[in-house]
């Protein structure tokens, strides 16, 4: 059957639709498609706009487009798809690609089966809501393209979110009065980009991100999670991300409360790579250990009246740096502290604290106070290493020479001589003069 167009009232379909063009297109009413959406061109798989609370769509099986959309809602409408999104786009460049979900104005949509597309999965806004039960697979995101934006609303993933051959992106945004919840894995490839990135739109209003899972992230300079004012960022599990010039958290508070929470550990791989890094007011916790490696590699970096607090150690080249400042007159650039450089006390009792109080200059002046409480020490010395080869030592010595003159058991001065004599020869410690008295006569 080719593409239709429903203006009101409530049609039911028993078969694939097939178009050159668009699936459905819904101007009110109630539509449900027992088979596929399937398009030969771009287009759109579901199309709901200028619809009523009473628009309904319900798919039952799969959309499957070259590019274009998949489903997209304006104004009220309600979609429900039992099967998959697919993208079935076989060329390789940027023109081929699909937006899975495009929701705004208080619609909904539901997808029991999973995304599998190449562009944006969901773009979600004005008090929308999506709920997808299955996975999310995506790539070659660009520019201003990516996996998954709420603003003014809320996404929920049952399962994972992979994304791949992405550059200069934020993968995954709740921006706004809004929520992404992932009870899944996150992971990202890509280069540029952050993971996910969390902040108000205009009023203050918190946006948030809840990831049951881990993120995991490859690439070269790349930020895992990344907060700004009223964003709020939790993950249960840990936060991975491996490149050059990678950054585990960065939370930029600024005029609004920004914080992030790892309930697992952080690890930073990489030249120039940061654990947690603190900007302005920033907060970060992390249940486990902050792990960062490689040249130049910094565990923990606060400015300007931030707060880190770990459950675990820091173990990283630099154990924690606190920036470019002055204190006293004496300019550091940057300032840093070992594991064993803690305060004398702590607010945080079981805890090291390490602390440092300042004038900020410029854009930041003021007075401010960094603080990292670390609940473990993870203090590490050079190691020595084997050294130089010993060699095979002196050895046992050379072989005494018998004694004819050896004294029976009954003189004891004489055997006493006799041992000392065979002793000092095992162990090379030269000859040994001693008086003896001539032996008696037995």
């Amino acid at each position: 059957m080719t593409g239709i167009t429903v203006f009101g009232g409530i049609l039911s379909v028993e078969a694939d639709i097939i178009s050159n063009r668009d699936g459905i297109t819904v101007h009110g009413g109630k539509v449900t498609v027992i088979g596929n959406i399937i398009l030969n061109d771009k287009g759109t798989g579901v199309n709901v706009y200028d619809a009523d609370a009473d628009s309904e769509v319900t798919v039952i099986g799969n959309i499957i487009i070259p590019g274009g959309t998949h489903i997209s809602a304006f104004g009220s409408a309600k979609v429900y798809v039992t099967g998959n999104l697919l993208c079935a786009g076989t060329e390789d460049n940027d023109f081929i690609r699909a937006t899975a979900i495009r929701v705004y104005n208080t619609s909904y949509i539901e997808l029991n089966g999973s995304i599998q597309t190449k562009g944006q999965a969901i773009i979600a806004g004005w008090d929308s809501e999506v709920y997808v039960k299955g996975n999310i697979d995506t790539s070659a995101l660009r520019f201003y393209d990516c996996g998954i934006e709420a603003y003014g609303s809320r996404v929920s993933v049952d399962g994972y979110v992979s994304i791949t051959e992405a550059s200069d992106v934020d993968c995954i945004i709740s921006r706004g009065d809004s929520s992404v919840v992932i009870k899944g894995d996150v992971t990202v490839e890509g280069d540029r980009c952050n993971a996910i990135h969390a902040y108000r739109e205009y009023d203050p209003a918190k946006a948030t991100v809840s990831i049951s899972g881990n993120v995991n992230v490859f690439g070269e300079n790349n930020t895992a999670i990344y907060t700004e004012a009223d964003g709020d960022v939790t993950v249960e599990g840990d936060v991975t991300i491996e490149g050059l010039g990678s950054r585990g958290v960065f939370v930029y508070a600024e005029s609004g409360d920004a914080s992030v929470k790892v309930n697992g550990s952080v690890t930073a791989t990489g030249n120039d790579a940061i654990g947690i890094d603190c900007f302005y007011h920033g907060i970060a916790i992390v249940g486990g250990n902050v792990v960062a490696s490689g040249n130049n590699a910094i565990g923990v970096q606060v400015q300007y009246s931030s707060e880190v607090t770990i459950e675990d150690r820091i173990i990283a080249p630099t154990y924690i740096s606190f920036g470019e400042l002055t204190i006293n007159g004496v300019h550091y650039n940057p300032y840093t502290k070992t594991a064993v450089d803690f305060d004398s006390s702590s607010m945080k009792p079981d805890y090291m604290q390490y602390s440092v109080s300042y004038q900020g200059e410029g854009e930041y002046a003021g007075d401010y106070t960094d603080y990292v409480w670390v609940k473990n020490l993870e203090i590490t010395t050079p190691d020595p290493g084997p050294g130089p080869d010993p060699g095979p030592g002196p050895g046992p010595g050379p072989t005494p020479t018998p004694n004819p003159g050896t004294p029976g058991t009954g003189d004891f001065d004489a055997l006493l001589a006799s041992s000392l004599a065979l002793l000092l020869a095992i162990m090379g410690a030269g000859a040994l003069v001693v008086s003896r008295r001539k032996a008696r006569q037995s």
